[in-house]
C-alpha cells in the first residue's frame, strides 16, 4: 500500500483556496481551486498545487490559455511563499488540527521547499 500523501487530496485546502479571490480579477463569487501543472489532464496535480480563479477564468484557462500557464505557475509560487510565511510565524501544532490540518502541518515543516510542477 502507498504511504499516503498529504499534498495530493485536502478538502480543507480547497475549501480555503475557494474562499479567496479569483487572484486574476478580483471577484470573490463562483471561485474554483485551479490545479496548476503540466501532468495531462488525466493525471491528478496535488491539491497543494491549486490557485483560486473565478469560474470564468478558470473555464478561459482552459479553452483559451488566458491566464496562461506560466502566469498560473508564478501566482502558485506566490500563494505558496505567502502561506507558508504565514505558517511558520503565526500558527502553533495544536492550532493545525481538523480537517486541512495535515497540510498545514506539512506547509510548516517543510521550511519553503514545497513539492512543486
Amino acid at each position: 500500500m502507498p504511504k499516503y500523501d498529504p499534498w495530493m487530496k485536502s478538502d480543507g485546502w480547497l475549501k480555503v483556496i475557494r474562499g479567496l479571490p479569483c487572484f486574476w480579477c478580483g471577484k470573490c463569487d463562483r471561485i474554483d481551486a485551479h490545479h496548476v501543472g503540466s501532468r495531462g489532464t488525466s493525471l491528478k496535480e496535488p491539491d497543494c498545487n491549486v490557485i483560486p480563479l473565478c469560474h470564468d477564468h478558470h473555464m478561459s484557462h482552459h479553452d483559451k490559455g488566458v491566464p496562461s500557464l506560466d502566469w498560473c505557475r508564478k501566482a502558485l509560487a506566490m500563494l505558496h511563499a505567502s502561506v507558508i510565511e504565514a505558517v511558520i510565524d503565526e500558527f502553533p501544532i495544536d492550532v493545525l488540527d481538523g480537517e486541512g490540518g495535515h497540510l498545514m502541518r506539512a506547509l510548516r515543516d517543510c521550511g519553503g521547499k514545497v513539492p512543486m510542477l
